[in-house]
């Protein structure tokens, strides 16, 4: 309680503080696609996995925004330290700095490119054949960073295809033993943007 007062105070008034004029500051983005294992967990390779996401965003800057949001990504194994026919799952909440600018001469509702890095949240989940969690590692710090190009759909609406590049690495425990998971994979996905 002693935090939650002073942190719905800072919200209340940094919305204040606003400018009036402060329309398309926010973005609403929703995105899902394939997800390549660049990385092989300990001796085990990874297949080609499947993720999506939902962030939003804010306009700080005429090219620079804020954004937060949470994602899951799931990749299997067909054998794994963990045993055959393995799932490992990836999930929590991605929050940093998005650049975005407008191709030259192009206006703010063109086609533009956008640079992404920032920090993860995240949690490694992993499930036997039946879909019985397994382990959990617990939520810990990662990193990404990506790129992205966005096409005007409407005055509000774009659609913006993606890379991203993240790595988190955790510990978890089968049993009585305790293995390091250091998960990177490249992230290629395509995205919605809704301005407002």
């Amino acid at each position: 309680m002693r935090i939650a007062a002073p942190a719905s105070l800072a919200v209340v008034a940094l919305l204040i503080a606003l400018p009036v004029e402060s329309q398309d500051r926010w973005t609403l983005d929703v995105r899902g696609g394939p997800a390549l294992s660049i990385r092989d967990v300990g001796q085990d390779e990874l297949n080609t996995g499947f993720g999506f996401e939902g962030s939003v965003g804010y306009r700080l800057l005429d090219y620079i925004a804020a954004y937060a949001g949470w994602d899951w990504h799931r990749f299997s194994a067909d054998q794994s330290f963990a045993g055959p026919n393995t799932d490992f799952g990836e999930s929590g909440f991605a929050y940093g700095l998005r650049f975005e600018r407008p191709y030259s001469g192009e206006t703010s509702s063109g086609l533009a490119y956008r640079f992404r890095v920032g920090g993860t949240y995240h949690q490694i989940e992993i499930q036997d054949e039946d879909g019985e969690v397994i382990a959990d590692s617990g939520y810990g710090i990662g990193w990404e960073g990506g790129f992205g190009i966005t096409f005007p759909l409407s005055d509000r609406w774009r659609l913006s295809p993606a890379g991203r590049y993240r790595s988190l690495t955790r510990d978890v425990t089968i049993g009585n033993t305790v293995t390091e998971v250091d998960l990177q994979y490249l992230a290629l996905d395509l995205g919605v943007t809704w301005s407002f």
